[in-house]
């Protein structure tokens, strides 16, 4: 009995297995369209976004849960 449980767990992990290889193998594919595209374009790439996100988010946002919070109170 332990000998099939252990069968098919060995089969299901060489099946998880191949999954994730064959997954890899397509975001490598992808990622090599996406560089031939870029070069194409002429595009550099610098690792680096072109609008960087703001320093500090405006004063005047507030959460949600502070927003509720803030209903019941007042």
């Amino acid at each position: 009995m332990k000998h099939q449980r252990d069968e098919k767990q060995g089969s299901r992990q060489q099946h998880n297995m191949q999954v994730s290889e064959d997954h890899l193998q397509l975001l490598g594919t992808i990622h090599e369209m996406i560089d031939t595209e870029l070069d194409r374009r002429g595009v550099v790439q610098t690792g680096r976004p072109e609008h960087p996100p703001p320093e500090k988010a405006s004063p005047c946002r507030h959460s949600l849960w502070h927003s509720i919070v803030k209903f019941f109170i007042n």
